[in-house]
């Protein structure tokens, strides 16, 4: 059972390859995720963990097609990200692709056949409100109705992660 951290930073897991840009303690592997192919063989990964990168994607369309790529049928895809509406992400001129509640529906069910998509299947997703001690129990409000805070509170009391599960579904 292959594991990729993919974009580890400094948070780096064991039992995973720890992949990254930069070359930084516990790094197991180095490249640009945004040049295409990866270097990583088809169905080679049952996990790959995403957490605080995906914002940096130049195209998310060819990002999930080689998360598609390299993971077996049924694996997970975790991954964690800045809210678009987050003071991060609106602050941040690095952050290049914003992710919301809605942003891998595409990658379910492609009905209109319009775009080239991988599919995948959301397992779940929440609402990280806050990481700080004293503020992260409203995540647990956000949560108990989803699309009426994506819907009506959004605006007002931005969350600044949000947290995805799929599962790689066969094409």
């Amino acid at each position: 059972m292959k594991k990729l951290n993919l974009g580890a930073g400094n948070d780096i897991k064991e039992g995973y390859i720890n992949q990254d840009l930069q070359n930084l303690k516990g790094i197991d592997d180095i490249f640009n995720f945004n040049i295409y192919p990866w270097k990583y063989r088809d169905n080679e990964f049952t996990e790959i963990r995403i957490k605080d990168c995906i914002f940096c994607t130049n195209n998310l369309f060819n990002f999930m097609k080689e998360i598609h790529r390299i993971s077996k049928p049924n694996a997970i895809i975790e991954i964690e990200n800045v809210n678009f509406l987050s003071p991060i992400c609106c602050q941040d001129p690095y952050l290049k692709t914003r992710i919301g509640w809605n942003t891998f529906d595409i990658f379910t069910d492609n009905k209109t056949g319009y775009y080239d998509t991988p599919t995948f299947e959301i397992i779940s997703r929440k609402w990280i409100f806050s990481e700080n001690k004293n503020l992260k129990w409203l995540s647990f409000i956000f949560n108990i109705f989803p699309k009426f805070y994506a819907r009506f509170l959004y605006f007002w009391l931005p969350c600044n992660k949000i947290v995805f599960k799929l599962k790689v579904i066969e094409n």
